[in-house]
């Protein structure tokens, strides 16, 4: 099946030689690289524009969904049929694309994901091989279908950053859709400044060592997920994970009070977004009850 494949990368204070390994990597594998960038302070990055190599810019840091979004806009627009997601720090084997391709054929697929290798913490990355179904995947390096991007409503541009790919993934789920996992395809990622600790030197468990803003949006999207997508994950299990990092941050990490404060304020912002999002399935169950009404006339 023939199909034109971009690669989208969302830019935030990069480091500018990770990036151009980046761009180099992904380059030769897709017909154009989307760069978005949320008002990064270097002026450099405009030297990557070229032929090849589309630059988009914003005036402020308008959040990691908004940014997809206007990635997948532009490739809706330009006529692709596919999108490879990167994050900024990503560096691509050189048959990621074709790997994922062999599984475009298959129907009603959302997502195509490789599994991934973790730079700083060999225990998170995945071991697994050959391919399957799964219910979600990070966006980094996931090769997403652009159809089905504008049919599910595209990423949530309230959750800013994190859970940003498991809410999309919700979406592709709930519309019927199939997220694929081949673990015969890999990426090297790195999560945080991930460092693995052991306690009482028999449990281990590896702290993220995130700021304390990303912090607030681990605990405020998280809880969002849990109450917006039950049907679709395993939430208890998000929810009982999300207390275990709260407590292993406060116990381990730095800038306690700074990250318990941010922590706070991201489970009291959570119950702003659960309560719009009540309204929305209130006026969902509003608008079908009037339709039985008229049918019933």
């Amino acid at each position: 099946m023939n199909c034109k494949i971009a690669a989208s990368i969302v830019l935030y204070n990069p480091d500018l030689d990770r990036l151009n390994e980046n761009i180099k990597s992904i380059s030769m594998q897709v017909e154009k690289v989307i760069l978005v960038d949320n008002a990064s302070d270097s002026t450099e990055i405009a030297k990557f524009e070229n032929s090849k190599c589309v630059l988009l810019r914003n005036q402020t840091n308008v959040g990691l969904a908004q940014a997809l979004n206007q990635a997948m806009q532009y490739a809706y627009e330009q006529g692709f049929d596919w999108v490879l997601t990167l994050d900024q720090d990503s560096v691509s084997q050189e048959d990621l694309v074709e790997g994922l391709k062999r599984h475009i054929d298959k129907e009603r697929i959302g997502i195509i994901a490789p599994k991934f290798i973790d730079r700083n913490c060999p225990r998170l990355s995945d071991d697994d091989c050959g391919w399957k179904y799964v219910l979600r995947c990070i966006t980094s390096a996931s090769l997403t279908n652009v159809k089905i991007w504008k049919t599910v409503g595209g990423f949530d541009n309230s959750l800013f950053i994190d859970y940003v790919d498991y809410a999309f993934c919700a979406k592709i789920i709930r519309n019927g859709f199939a997220i694929i996992k081949d673990s015969d395809v890999s990426l090297l990622h790195e999560i945080g400044r991930s460092k693995r600790i052991f306690i009482f030197n028999k449990y281990s468990y590896i702290l993220y060592n995130h700021s304390p803003m990303r912090d607030y949006y681990i605990v405020r999207n998280t809880l969002y997920y849990c109450y917006a997508y039950p049907d679709v994950w395993n939430v208890k299990q998000d929810k009982r994970e999300l207390i275990l990092r709260c407590v292993m941050i406060l116990a381990f990490e730095k800038d306690k009070m700074a990250k318990f404060c941010s922590m706070l304020k991201g489970w009291k912002d959570s119950r702003k977004l659960i309560k719009v999002e009540k309204e929305k399935k209130r006026e969902i169950r509003e608008t079908v009850r009037q339709e039985i009404k008229d049918k019933m006339k």
